[in-house]
């Protein structure tokens, strides 16, 4: 989920609708629904002067739209299958999404980090691809700018237990 304080909207994903919806925060109806997206997982809002919205889908694609109430769509990146969060850092203008998640399917996926760079105030490339160590099911995360370090659950599967990964955001490394 995302939401805009100042316009006062909360952009919930709505998987059974391959939609995200924008819901008004004082009276909870839809304002506006962005279809076409194959099962949302996740939003983030990043109003002021950025004005984006950043989401992400099970079709393994982050999409960037006009945070403005034209909700246009600037750009579709490629990314992780079965994906989970999505999230900006403002300072080194990137984004990062993970990938992974297990579904309950016969195998899992591997564990991925994606992270891309801004290029200017509409497009965006990707600058890394990092598989997590062998770590099927990696994709709940976590963004911390302040301590420049980007967490990243493992489930449990199987006899393969729990665990999070921490990376440094800066250099996208794993520290020993």
């Amino acid at each position: 989920m995302g939401v805009d304080l100042e316009r006062k909207r909360l952009f919930v994903a709505a998987v059974a609708n391959n939609a995200l919806e924008v819901v008004g925060l004082t009276d909870g109806k839809v304002i506006k629904s962005l279809g076409g997206l194959k099962e949302t997982q996740d939003a983030q809002f990043l109003g002021g002067d950025f004005n984006k919205l950043y989401v992400s889908s099970l079709d393994g694609h982050v999409r960037v739209f006009q945070g403005s109430q034209s909700g246009k769509e600037i750009q579709s990146l490629p990314g992780p299958e079965t994906m989970d969060g999505v999230y900006y850092d403002a300072s080194l203008e990137r984004i990062y999404m993970t990938g992974g998640r297990w579904y309950g399917t016969p195998e899992a996926s591997p564990g991925w980090i994606y992270v891309y760079q801004q290029k200017d105030s509409d497009h965006y490339g990707v600058i890394s691809k990092i598989k997590i160590k062998t770590r099927p099911g990696s994709g709940t995360s976590l963004l911390v700018p302040q301590f420049d370090t980007f967490y990243v659950a493992s489930q449990a599967i199987g006899d393969q237990e729990a665990r999070d990964t921490s990376i440094r955001a800066r250099t996208m490394r794993i520290p020993s």
